[in-house]
């Protein structure tokens, strides 16, 4: 793979759907992706980031940077908008149970560990964000010109344009993610439609992470199987978050083409809806992709990761 590893910091609201899961192991194994921290979002974020701590500390890595982030938005507090809202025990967060030491575990804030990395780093840091952007506009907000200049781009799972549609990861926090869009920095745009046709489904997901003997597909399999009851017409994990991953490490693997996106506010029925405005700008929207091809690459990186360690 040509060039260094690309460095990231990856947010995310883990614990609710499972791609989180899947994304946060692709995002410590792909060997073009130097992941530096890791903040939780959206809804019991410290129980999040206790499963942060608990899925990395079975991949064999106990010193990465964590933080906990926004749970409720102002801009929603504000309006008495409550969901989407997955309630405190998401779809799987009970697998950190009193007998795992993350059970208690205190984590620093979010912006905090955003900002910190954007301190010390000697080059340009990827943002991530696959759950709501609250704590990539807080950060974003309160960089100083030295900390935004060592953000890299930013890349999204978030919004559909083509849609009328409020995208989930829009919906739970729509002034974060207009805020992202129009900040003026380069963002990835992987937007459902696209990022939906990286599928398991659960007999696929069962056979290969049943066979391998190894802590992070045992670990990726029982959440899985805890997550598969919640998973509605699914079926099995769809792995939208992937896609943002996999275009740092690859930007011909996502088809993108240049956009201005924000995001409705005011509208009854309309808020939280994306809305290309121009049909240029700094934001790059994906438009296709070979899920197929995708998901294959992406299970086999993972699963060659897990064999051979962080």
């Amino acid at each position: 793979m040509p060039g260094d590893p690309v460095p990231i910091i990856l947010d995310t609201d883990i614990g609710d759907d499972i791609d989180d899961m899947y994304a946060l192991y692709l995002a410590l194994f792909h060997p073009g992706l130097d992941l530096r921290a890791v903040t939780t979002v959206h809804s019991s974020s410290l129980r999040k980031a206790r499963f942060v701590g608990k899925a990395l500390r079975l991949a064999g890595v106990t010193d990465l940077p964590i933080g906990w982030g926004i749970d409720l938005s102002v801009g929603r507090a504000v309006i008495g908008q409550n969901q989407p809202d997955t309630g405190d025990l998401g779809t799987h967060l009970q697998w950190v149970g009193e007998g795992d030491p993350e059970m208690m575990a205190q984590y620093p804030r979010a912006v905090e560990v955003i900002l910190d990395q954007l301190d010390r780093t000697e080059e340009p840091i990827a943002l991530v964000s696959i759950g709501a952007c609250s704590n990539l506009a807080d950060a974003i907000s309160k960089a100083t010109e030295k900390q935004r200049s060592m953000i890299r781009c930013i890349a999204l799972m978030s919004g559909e344009p083509n849609r009328q549609m409020p995208e989930h990861n829009v919906m739970c926090d729509p002034e974060a993610a207009d805020y992202v869009y129009s900040c003026g920095i380069t963002v990835f745009m992987g937007t459902y439609d696209v990022t939906r046709q990286l599928v398991l489904t659960m007999d696929e997901a069962e056979r290969r992470l049943g066979a391998e003997d190894t802590p992070t597909a045992r670990a990726l399999l029982e959440c899985t199987r805890l997550w598969a009851p919640h998973r509605g017409h699914k079926p099995g994990p769809v792995l939208y978050d992937l896609v943002p991953l996999l275009w740092l490490t690859d930007g011909s693997l996502v088809e993108t083409r240049p956009s201005t996106i924000r995001v409705e506010l005011q509208g009854r029925y309309t808020r939280g809806m994306t809305v290309r405005t121009a049909p240029e700008g700094h934001v790059l929207e994906s438009t296709a992709a070979d899920g197929a091809a995708l998901t294959e690459l992406s299970m086999e990186t993972i699963l060659k990761g897990a064999r051979q360690g962080a």
